[in-house]
């Protein structure tokens, strides 16, 4: 069914050592859209200068990709490996350029630096120099993230992406743009109504908060899936379905910041006290019921 939606445009900038990041940049936003954009009447839309501009001659290539890119984009995501990228005639690089101007016009940015391992011969020094130059002046203009393997990006930009669309001042008014939006239907104000959740998501919450640490482990073992709150492991003995079910009611209570995974590997979940008020409510609405 079509539905009106608050289009957000979503800027990957980057050098050209970090291609795999810039596909799970992509993959986790249209991740997120499969889930939320119906109900929340929000689209993200990731965008680059390679699938979003068009030859041009008359100005400097990174003035054009600026006028008819940056510009239009709300939310600015960069990431660096060990490369800064080409000088730009006004900055060291086109993505450091795209980096100021977006702060600058008031919008957010999300910078991310690899750890990963790089073979020492295929280090170019001045433009790993110039990076560190750069990280250094980031960490002065606010937080960064730096992390070790793809899979760890993968998770802890998931989780990040979720957080700034909730309290970024910029990113919260455009979604209140949107016709017939309320503030409840913002991130982590999630809606209560019980049926947005599947029933092992219920179970898995109304579980989590008779943990002493309330707390949600999660792990994956050649011998089976790990879910456990509360001393029982839910993905026990389940076959491959039911353990997808399983795995889909952890991404669900996070998504509704029921719970939240402090350390960005998806391995440990707190309950939220919004996921203790909900699991509170579901089991008031049980005892209700008539018998």
């Amino acid at each position: 069914m079509s539905f009106d939606a608050k289009v957000i445009n979503v800027m990957i900038a980057s050098p050209g050592d970090v291609q795999r990041e810039r596909q799970a940049i992509r993959e986790t936003i249209h991740t997120w859209n499969d889930v939320h954009a119906a109900d929340r009447r929000c689209v993200l839309l990731p965008v680059g200068w390679e699938t979003h501009s068009a030859p041009a001659l008359g100005d400097r290539p990174q003035k054009l990709i600026n006028d008819r890119v940056l510009e239009h984009c709300d939310l600015l995501v960069g990431v660096f490996w060990t490369r800064l990228g080409t000088p730009t005639g006004e900055a060291a690089s086109g993505t450091v350029e795209e980096i100021r101007r977006h702060m600058a016009a008031g919008k957010p940015v999300m910078v991310y630096f690899s750890q990963q391992p790089v073979a020492p011969d295929s280090l170019d020094r001045s433009q790993y120099d110039a990076l560190q130059d750069f990280k250094a002046w980031c960490a002065e203009q606010g937080l960064i993230h730096s992390y070790d393997t793809q899979d760890e990006f993968r998770v802890a930009f998931a989780r990040h992406l979720q957080l700034t669309l909730r309290d970024d001042p910029y990113l919260k008014n455009l979604q209140r743009a949107v016709a017939g939006f309320s503030i409840s239907d913002l991130p982590g104000l999630p809606d209560e109504d019980e049926h947005q959740i599947s029933e092992e998501a219920k179970t898995l919450l109304k579980a989590g908060i008779n943990d002493n640490q309330g707390v949600v482990m999660v792990g994956h073992f050649l011998n089976g899936d790990l879910i456990q709150t509360n001393g029982i492991n839910f993905a026990e003995g389940c076959d491959a379905r039911g353990r997808a079910a399983w795995k889909s009611a952890v991404d669900q209570l996070e998504s509704k910041f029921f719970i939240e995974d402090r350390s960005g590997k998806g391995q440990v979940y707190f309950i939220t006290d919004a996921g203790y008020r909900y699991a509170e409510k579901l089991r008031a609405d049980q005892q209700d019921r008539p018998a």
